[in-house]
C-alpha cells in the first residue's frame, strides 16, 4: 500500500444524494462508457500470446528445478520414522484413527476421522455428493472430523459453535494461509487470502469502494445492462436451459459494472474467457502448466487478464468513472492510504471471481426455486409488479421480500462460498478438540445449513423458514453464513444482493418459469456447486 501526498478529506460526504430518475418510469439511458482498446485476437496476436505464455512456462520450470531439491531436503530433515509410517499408511492403507494425541493434562480430545481413499483421500467425496458425505461423516464422527486431502490431513468443521470460533477468530489462532496452496497461483494477494492486520488494512481501503453512494451507482449500471440484455438476447417463450445463460448475462453485467469500458465483442470474449478459466483451473487436481491443459489455460487466462488490467490503470486514475475498477484505483482509507498498482490488479482479478461465480449460482438456482414452487414465484411477481418497471434504487429493493426469502433459502441449500479454508498458526483448542499447528481447516457451511437439530426438514426447499415468526437461522449466530462471518465476511455481500434482486425483479416482470413436475437439479461439486444439466426450464411471457 502507498500513502498519497494529498489524502482524501475524511469529512467529505460519502452517502450521496439519490440520482434524478426519469419521470416516465423508463430505465435511465446508460452513462456513456469510454471505449477501451481492442484486444488483438487475430493469428498474429495469438502467436504473440502463445510465445509469451511459452516464455512463462520456461521461467516457471526453471524456478521449479532450482527450488525442488531444497524443498525435498527440507521435508526429509523434518521427517521422523513415525511420521513417515503414519503418512504412508494414510496414503496407501487408510484406516480410521485420531488426528493427533492432545497434550497430557490438557483436557482436550483428539479429532476423530479416517484417511479416506488410498492416495486421493477425500477428493472423490468433495467433488461428488459432498452434502451426503458431510452428513454421513457428521453422524459417524460428529461435527468435527479429519480426512486426508492433497497429501495432508485436513479437519472439516460443521458445528455452528466450532465454525463461529474459527470465523470470528478472536484469539488469532487461524490464518487464511490454507487458501494459498489451493488458489494462490491465480488469486495471490486477493483479499480472501490475506490474514490478520494486513487483511484489515486492505479491507479498510477497499471499503470505500462499497459505500452507499458507490452501491447506488453500481445498481444503476447493473439495472441498465440487465434490462438491455434481457430485451436483446433472452427468450420470452419456450424451453431453454438457464445456468449457462445466467452465467453469460452475469459476466456481461460484471464487465460493465466492474470494468466500466466498452469493448468490442472479440475483445470482451477474450477477456471474459481469461477470467472464467482461472477458477476452473484453481481446483484442478493435475497442476501442470502444459499447453492445452486446464491448469495451463488458467495460467494463460491469469496472464492475459492481469496484463490488460495493468494497461488500464493510467486511464482509470485520470478519470472519475462509477465502475468498481475506478473505485479501487481511487480508494483511500481515513488516513489516506491507497493500494499500489500491483495490489489493485490482484484485488480486481480476485473480486471478479468472487462476485461473478458466487452470485451466478444463487441467481440460477433461484430459477428452479421459483419454477418448482409457483406460489413463491407469484408472490415475488406481485411485489415486483407493485414496484413497477422504473429505474431501481437500493431503497426500492427492500420491498422485494419474496425474492430475498427465496435467495436466502437457495443460499442455505447451495451456499455460494461452500468452504472456508483456514490454517492453525499454533497448537490450539477448537471447542474441546485438539488442533496441532499447521493443520488445514475447512469450514463446511453446506453441512451447517442442513443440521437436522436446527433446521425443519433441512433438505426441503422452504423460504418461509426465514420469515418473521420462524427465523430458524437465528437459533445460533453461526448457523447460517453463506457469505462467511467475522472480519472475513464477504465485503461485497451487499453488492451481490443488489445484483440478485435487480436481476430477478426484471425477469419476473416479463417472464414466468416452469420446470417438469418433480424435477430437482442434480448438483456437481468442484470449485462451486453447479447444476450438471444446465437447469432446463420453460419460459412463458407475462
Amino acid at each position: 500500500m502507498s500513502v498519497p501526498t494529498a489524502p482524501l478529506d475524511p469529512s467529505a460526504d460519502t452517502s450521496g444524494d439519490a440520482p434524478t430518475s426519469p419521470s416516465d418510469g423508463a430505465v435511465a439511458a446508460p452513462r456513456p462508457r469510454p471505449v477501451g482498446p481492442s484486444i488483438g485476437t487475430g493469428p498474429v496476436d495469438r502467436a504473440r500470446d502463445g510465445a509469451r505464455h511459452t516464455a512463462r512456462r520456461v521461467r516457471a520450470t526453471g524456478r521449479f528445478l532450482v527450488k525442488a531439491p531444497g524443498q525435498v531436503l527440507g521435508v526429509v530433515r523434518e521427517a521422523t520414522p513415525s511420521s513417515v509410517v503414519s503418512w504412508t499408511r494414510d496414503i496407501a492403507l487408510p484406516y480410521e484413527h485420531s488426528l493427533a494425541a492432545p497434550p497430557v493434562g490438557s483436557g482436550l480430545r483428539p479429532v476423530p476421522g479416517h484417511a479416506g481413499d488410498p492416495v486421493l483421500g477425500c477428493i472423490r467425496d468433495l467433488t461428488g455428493d459432498r452434502v451426503r458425505w458431510l452428513m454421513e461423516s457428521n453422524e459417524r464422527f460428529g461435527p468435527v472430523f479429519w480426512q486426508q486431502l492433497a497429501g495432508r490431513r485436513a479437519v472439516f468443521v460443521m458445528g455452528p459453535d466450532e465454525a463461529g470460533q474459527i470465523l470470528v477468530n478472536a484469539d488469532k489462532d487461524f490464518s487464511n494461509d490454507g487458501w494459498q496452496e489451493l488458489i494462490g497461483k491465480f488469486f495471490d494477494r486477493g483479499l480472501m487470502l490475506l490474514s490478520f492486520q494486513e487483511h484489515l488494512d486492505h479491507r479498510r481501503i477497499m471499503q470505500s469502494a462499497f459505500t452507499p453512494k458507490r452501491l447506488r451507482g453500481y445498481l444503476e449500471g447493473m439495472d441498465r445492462r440487465i434490462s438491455a440484455d434481457l430485451d436483446a438476447s433472452w427468450p420470452t417463450e419456450g424451453p431453454t436451459t438457464l445456468y449457462q445463460r445466467m452465467k453469460d448475462l452475469a459476466m456481461r453485467v460484471a464487465a460493465d459494472v466492474f470494468l466500466g469500458v466498452e469493448l468490442d465483442r472479440p475483445s470482451r470474449d477474450h477477456l471474459l474467457a481469461g477470467f472464467h478459466a482461472q477458477p476452473r483451473a484453481a481446483t484442478e487436481f493435475l497442476r501442470m502448466d502444459l499447453p492445452g491443459s486446464l491448469w495451463g489455460r488458467g495460467r494463460n487466462g491469469y496472464d492475459d487478464v492481469t496484463r490488460w488490467l495493468r494497461s488500464q490503470l493510467d486511464d482509470k486514475r485520470a478519470g472519475d468513472g462509477d465502475d468498481l475498477f475506478s473505485a479501487m484505483v481511487h480508494a483511500r482509507d481515513d488516513d489516506g492510504s491507497a493500494f499500489t498498482d500491483e495490489e489493485i490488479v490482484r484485488h480486481m482479478n480476485f473480486m471478479w471471481f468472487a462476485a461473478h461465480d458466487t452470485t451466478t449460482l444463487a441467481m440460477a438456482m433461484m430459477a428452479w426455486g421459483f419454477a418448482a414452487h409457483p406460489e413463491w414465484q407469484e408472490r415475488a411477481y406481485a411485489e415486483s409488479a407493485a414496484l413497477g418497471d422504473g429505474p431501481l434504487r437500493p431503497e426500492d429493493l427492500k420491498s422485494l421480500t419474496a425474492i430475498e426469502l427465496v435467495m436466502n433459502e437457495v443460499m442455505r441449500l447451495w451456499p455460494p462460498v461452500p468452504v472456508m479454508v483456514r490454517q492453525a498458526v499454533r497448537d490450539t483448542a477448537l471447542g474441546d478438540y485438539y488442533i496441532p499447528e499447521g493443520t488445514w481447516i475447512a469450514v463446511m457451511n453446506p453441512a451447517t445449513h442442513r443440521l437436522p437439530e436446527y433446521w425443519t426438514d433441512p433438505d426441503t426447499f422452504d423460504p418461509g423458514r426465514f420469515e418473521e415468526g420462524r427465523e430458524e437461522h437465528k437459533q445460533h449466530k453461526h448457523l447460517y453464513y453463506p457469505f462467511g462471518a467475522g472480519a472475513h465476511k464477504c465485503i461485497g455481500f451487499a453488492f451481490a444482493q443488489l445484483e440478485t434482486k435487480a436481476m430477478w425483479h426484471r425477469l419476473l416482470l416479463t417472464r414466468r418459469f416452469e420446470v417438469a413436475p418433480g424435477y430437482e437439479p442434480e448438483m456437481g461439486w468442484k470449485a462451486l456447486p453447479e447444476p450438471t444439466d444446465d437447469l432446463p426450464v420453460t419460459i412463458h411471457p407475462r
